[in-house]
């Protein structure tokens, strides 16, 4: 056993430096050494889609965790304005998707190009009972929901 981690043996701490420790489960399970993982602050519920909203949908996705959603395409920018910060806009020519956004199409069974746009916003707005028009206003009533979820899956 050792001073700094009483409860384990040398060797099971040398035996898991050669491996590496084992990811925490996305609801934070305890980490090997007995310790809770570093939790993230819950997701302010007001309606806007930003780098906070992102980082959370990435976390529990067991994406990186950068706050950005790459490679949108800027048609949609100005139609949806509850998409605050950390969307990177780009041309619809060159706008080649998220894996942020298509984890989320996939878990809402829609075609998971990581776009963002009509058909993957409605489908969020019928997982929340709402009124599906396939946009996000400014605060958006589906972002709303959304935040909520993130914070009742995260444990908050």
């Amino acid at each position: 056993m050792t001073a700094e981690h009483p409860t384990m043996s040398r060797r099971s701490l040398l035996a898991m430096a050669a491996v590496g420790i084992p990811a925490f489960s996305v609801l934070g399970a305890l980490n090997p050494l007995g310790a809770s993982p570093a939790a993230a602050s819950p997701v302010q519920v007001d309606g806007w889609w930003g780098l906070e909203v992102t980082s959370a949908m990435q976390r529990l996705m067991t994406l990186p965790q950068t706050g950005i959603v790459e490679n949108q395409s800027v048609f949609w920018k100005d139609s949806n304005p509850g998409l605050a910060g950390g969307w990177h806009w780009v041309s619809k020519t060159t706008a080649t998707g998220s894996s942020t956004i298509a984890a989320l199409q996939r878990m809402l069974k829609v075609p998971d190009d990581g776009l963002i746009g009509p058909q993957t916003i409605s489908a969020l707005q019928a997982r929340y009972h709402l009124d599906v028009d396939g946009f996000f206003g400014a605060p958006s009533p589906t972002i709303v929901e959304l935040q909520k979820e993130l914070n009742r899956l995260a444990g908050y």
